[in-house]
C-alpha cells in the first residue's frame, strides 16, 4: 500500500522565517516584591469597558475597547479574575469606530456590537456558534447604519465622532432604544423609540429635547426646556457621554452625563418616566471621582464577580488633550456596594493596569545590562508625565533578577539617571557605542521644551555596567516629533549611521559623515531598501537586530496601526517587499495572523540561553512579549486522540519528513511536510496508537499520536 494514499496532505498553512506567538510567562515584580499578575498585557488609555462570553463557557469575558488606539483588548474570565487574552482580539470587525457598545439588539441572548461610523451607528449581530466570536453587518433598509424616522422620513442618526450615545430599553418593552445629543449641537438629547420587533428593528424620533435638559457647558445645565444664559450655551464642538442606570430603586432611567471640555461627571436623578424623563438638577458624580484630566466616562459593569455592577471610569478622549491626564493611571473601578438599581460607589481602586507595566504613553523598550551581571535589563523610555508644572519624560528600569535560563524582572525605578531634571519629553531609547570606544552609551531622541525633537546622547564610562557622565550632548540631528531614528552602521565603516522613520512613511538612510568623537550625519538615501512615501506607514519605528541567533541581522518595522513587518537578513534583502506581515500565531485559528498590538508601536530584542524574544511596546503605555517559536517546544500533533475520519493537524517550524510507525517500531510510511500547519488524512490506518517521527533541520522529535 502506498503511503500517499492513507496520510494525505490536505492543505498547509506556511509559516515564513519570522514566527511568533505570544508570551506571558516571565515574571515581573514590583520594587517591594509583589508579582504583576498582567505584567505583559500592553497598557491602558482610553477605554470603553463591555462583558461577552468569548468563549462559550457560559461566564462573560470582559472587553475593552480604546479609543487613542482604535483597539480591541479582550479579557477571559477565569478564577474570579481576568487575564489578557489577545488571541480572541483578531475576531472582532477591524472597522471598529469611535465607541463599542455589546447591547443584545435581536434577543436571541448574545451581545451583539453598536460602533461608530461617519454616517452614524454600526450594528454587527453576533452570529457565533462555539468558542469563537463571529459577526455579521446588519443592513436597515440597504443602509449601513441605524436609520430613524424624523420630519422627514428615515434618516440617519448622525453622532459627532466623539460622543458615545446610549443604548439601552428605555420603554421596557424588551427591545433597544437609542439616547444621542443632537448633532445639530444644540446642548439637547434626542430620544430614538424602537417601535419595531427584535427581529424587525424599527426607530423613529420621539423628541429631541429628552429630558427637557439643554447642556450649556462645563458644569452648566438649563431644565425644564429652558434656554441657555446668553453667551453661555458653548456649540456641541465637543463629546458628550451619556450613560442611563436606575440608581435609586425608582424604576426609571437616569441619566449620566460627561462631556469633552469638563473633567468631572454629572447624574441627573430623572423624576418623571424612563421615556418622558424630567430633570431638575445635576449633581458630580460619584461623589468620590478622582480627577484625572478631562472628559471622563463611566461605564457600569459587573467586574468582581459577585453580580452587582460596578462602575468604571476612564479618559473618553482619543488622544492627549492636556498635560496633567495620567494614562499609567487612567482606568478605576468603584465597587457598588449596594445592587444593581440602587447605588453606593465605594473610593475607586486601579483596575488592570495595577497589575501591568504601564507607563502611560509611548513605551519605547531597550535592554540593556547596566548591573553587569551577564543578564539583559530593562529600560523603557516614556512621553512624559507632569512634574512641578513641566512635562517631562522619564525612563523606567526593570532589573532582571532572574538568571540567563528564566529571566524575570524587578521594577527598581520610573526615573533612571534622574532624564527627568533634563526636562523633555516624548523619550526613545537606544543603547548603542555613539563614540566606539568600547563602551555601550545610551542614546535617546526627545522633544525639547522649545519643542525641537533631537538626538542626545549620555557616554558610559565603563565596560561593564552602565556608569553614565552627568552631561548631556545634543546632536544637530533633530527630526519631526513623532518620528523615529535607529542607529546602525548601515556602510560598516566603523561608524553609527541612522535610519529615519518619516512621517510621509519613508524610511530615510542617513551616513555618518564625522568622526567617532564628533558624529554628524547627511542623508544618503530617501528611500531605504525601497521603502518610499506611504500614508500606511507613517512614522514606522525601526529595530536592526539578529533575531534568530543566525549571525544575520534583521530589519523590524512598527507601524502606526500597531503592525509589525520583518524583513530576515535585510543586509542581503534589495528592497523589502519580502517583508513578513503575519508573524504573530493565533492559538486558536492556528493560523498566522496580522496583529494590531496598539499602534503606533516600538519594538527590542532579547534573549535567554533558552530563548529568543522580541519585546513590543506601545502607545497604551504597556509592553507585549513575543516568544520566538521553535522545532523543539512547537512540532505537534492534534486533535489527539483523534477519529480516523477527521483531519489531523502537524504543526511545525521548519519543513520536515514525517515517519509513522507501529509502536513496535515497524515502519508504515513517510511524508514531506512543509514549515507550518500541514492538514492529514489517516483515514487508511487502523484504529491504534502510533508513533510520529519528525526530522527536520537537524532536529529529530516523536509524538505519539491515538487513532480511534
Amino acid at each position: 500500500m502506498r503511503f500517499t494514499a492513507l496520510f494525505l496532505i490536505i492543505s498547509t498553512t506556511v509559516w515564513g522565517q519570522s514566527a511568533y506567538t505570544a508570551d506571558f510567562s516571565i515574571l515581573v515584580s514590583t520594587a517591594d516584591d509583589q508579582l504583576l499578575t498582567q505584567a505583559w498585557a500592553g497598557g491602558i488609555n482610553s477605554v470603553q469597558v463591555n462583558k461577552l462570553d468569548l468563549n462559550d463557557d457560559g461566564i462573560e469575558d470582559l472587553i475593552l475597547f480604546d479609543r487613542t488606539a482604535n483597539k480591541v483588548l479582550t479579557y477571559t474570565a477565569q478564577a474570579q479574575q481576568y487575564i489578557y487574552a489577545p488571541e480572541y482580539e483578531t475576531f472582532f470587525p477591524d472597522d471598529l469606530n469611535n465607541f463599542l457598545l455589546l447591547r443584545d439588539f435581536n434577543g436571541d441572548g448574545r451581545k451583539d456590537i453598536f460602533t461608530g461610523n461617519p454616517f452614524g451607528i454600526k450594528v454587527y449581530l453576533n452570529i457565533s456558534n462555539g468558542n469563537i466570536p463571529d459577526w455579521q453587518h446588519l443592513l436597515f433598509q440597504n443602509s449601513n447604519v441605524i436609520l430613524t424616522t424624523g420630519f422627514s422620513g428615515k434618516t440617519n442618526i448622525q453622532l459627532q465622532a466623539d460622543d458615545v450615545p446610549a443604548i439601552a430599553d428605555m420603554d421596557g418593552d424588551g427591545d433597544l432604544d437609542v439616547l444621542c445629543m443632537n448633532f445639530s449641537g444644540n446642548g439637547k438629547i434626542e430620544y430614538h423609540k424602537n417601535t419595531g420587533t427584535l427581529a424587525a428593528p424599527d426607530f423613529v424620533r420621539t423628541t429631541q429635547a429628552w429630558g427637557g435638559v439643554t447642556e450649556c457647558g462645563c458644569e452648566n445645565f438649563a431644565f425644564n426646556n429652558t434656554s441657555c444664559i446668553v453667551n453661555g450655551r458653548t456649540k456641541h464642538a465637543g463629546g458628550k457621554f451619556l450613560l442611563t442606570l436606575d440608581v435609586n430603586e425608582d424604576g426609571q432611567m437616569d441619566l449620566v452625563f460627561s462631556e469633552s471640555a469638563c473633567n468631572k461627571i454629572f447624574l441627573l436623578i430623572n423624576e418623571g418616566t424612563s421615556e418622558n424623563a424630567v430633570f431638575t438638577q445635576a449633581t458630580a458624580f460619584p461623589d468620590n471621582l478622582k480627577t484625572n484630566g478631562t472628559y471622563p466616562v463611566a461605564y457600569y459593569e459587573d467586574v468582581d464577580f459577585d453580580n452587582i455592577k460596578d462602575l468604571l471610569i476612564s479618559p473618553g478622549v482619543f488622544q492627549r488633550n492636556d498635560d496633567v491626564t495620567n494614562f499609567s493611571q487612567s482606568l478605576y473601578s468603584h465597587k457598588n456596594l449596594l445592587q444593581n438599581n440602587n447605588v453606593q460607589f465605594a473610593p475607586p481602586v486601579g483596575f488592570l493596569q495595577n497589575q501591568m507595566i504601564d507607563v502611560g504613553e509611548n513605551a519605547c523598550p531597550a535592554f540593556f545590562d547596566y548591573d553587569g551581571d551577564g543578564d539583559d535589563d530593562l529600560f523603557i523610555g516614556t512621553f512624559g508625565v507632569q512634574q512641578d508644572a513641566v512635562f517631562r519624560s522619564t525612563l523606567w528600569l526593570y532589573e532582571n533578577t532572574g538568571n540567563t535560563q528564566q529571566p524575570s524582572f524587578k521594577f527598581i525605578t520610573n526615573d533612571y539617571a534622574s532624564l527627568s531634571t533634563y526636562q523633555v519629553y516624548n523619550l526613545k531609547p537606544q543603547f548603542t557605542d555613539i563614540n566606539k570606544d568600547g563602551t555601550t552609551d545610551l542614546v535617546f531622541t526627545a522633544t525639547t521644551q522649545a519643542g525641537q525633537t533631537v538626538l542626545h546622547y549620555l557616554l558610559n564610562n565603563s565596560t561593564t555596567t552602565l556608569s553614565l557622565q552627568s552631561t548631556l550632548t545634543l546632536t544637530d540631528f533633530s527630526v519631526f516629533f513623532n518620528e523615529n531614528i535607529h542607529l546602525y552602521d548601515i556602510n560598516r565603516d566603523g561608524l553609527p549611521d541612522a535610519l529615519v522613520g518619516k512621517a510621509n512613511g519613508a524610511i530615510e538612510f542617513w551616513k555618518n559623515t564625522g568622526s567617532a568623537t564628533a558624529p554628524t550625519w547627511q542623508i544618503e538615501n530617501t528611500a531605504f531598501l525601497d521603502i518610499g512615501q506611504s500614508f500606511l506607514r507613517q512614522n514606522p519605528s525601526i529595530l536592526i537586530s539578529d533575531l534568530n541567533k543566525d549571525a544575520k541581522q534583521d530589519l523590524v518595522i512598527g507601524l502606526q496601526d500597531g503592525t509589525l513587518q520583518i524583513l530576515s537578513d535585510f543586509t542581503t534583502a534589495l528592497n523589502f517587499e519580502d517583508a513578513e506581515k503575519e508573524v504573530t500565531f493565533n492559538p486558536i485559528s492556528r493560523q498566522f495572523e496580522v496583529r494590531n498590538f496598539g499602534g503606533p508601536v516600538w519594538t527590542t530584542a532579547f534573549s535567554s540561553s533558552e530563548q529568543n524574544y522580541l519585546v513590543v511596546g506601545n502607545y497604551l503605555g504597556g509592553l507585549q512579549i513575543l516568544k520566538a517559536k521553535t522545532l523543539e517546544n512547537n512540532f505537534s500533533v492534534f486533535p489527539n486522540p483523534a477519529n480516523k475520519q477527521q483531519a489531523v493537524f502537524i504543526e511545525s517550524t521548519t519543513a520536515g519528513i514525517v515517519y509513522i510507525y507501529s509502536t513496535q517500531g515497524q515502519f508504515i510510511s513517510s511524508v514531506a511536510t512543509q514549515k507550518g500547519t500541514s492538514e492529514l488524512s489517516f483515514g487508511m490506518l487502523s484504529a491504534g496508537v502510533y508513533l510520529l517521527r519528525f526530522s527536520g533541520n537537524g532536529a529529530s522529535i516523536t509524538r505519539r499520536l491515538i487513532i480511534y
